[in-house]
């Protein structure tokens, strides 16, 4: 698949589904230290919007590594050319962001150290 993908044939005449969700399914995996116990839930999705489970590259901030993280970021891709950034919300799915444009393909999502607090979601 990943030799034809930037194949000028592809990209024009690309199969199209009408499908609402990609093929991933992004679970919450919880680790208690002490009991060694493992849970894995779905994650909420209060909004009812399919695509939001099926994130692909999630990620969290790296300025919040060791601290309780409530967003997590990632990327669905559904047929060729529908991209969609995620901004997944994981104390209350109603606040769930996405970003995405037609004919635009963004990848995955990066964050930026500094002071980008102020910025809500910037695509390069």
């Amino acid at each position: 698949v990943m030799t034809s993908f930037m194949d000028l044939e592809t990209m024009l005449n690309h199969p199209s589904t009408e499908d609402d969700e990609s093929i991933f399914v992004m679970k919450r995996v919880r680790l208690n230290l002490s009991t060694k116990e493992v849970t894995v839930e779905d994650w909420p999705n209060q909004r009812g919007i399919p695509m939001l489970n099926t994130v692909d590259f999630p990620m969290i901030n790296e300025n919040y590594v060791g601290y309780k993280n409530r967003f997590a970021y990632g990327w669905v891709s559904i047929d060729y050319w529908r991209q969609t950034l995620v901004k997944k919300d994981l104390e209350n799915s109603l606040n769930d962001k996405t970003w995405s444009r037609p004919s635009h393909y963004p990848g995955e999502v990066f964050l930026f150290r500094g002071q980008m607090e102020r910025v809500k979601m910037m695509v390069l």
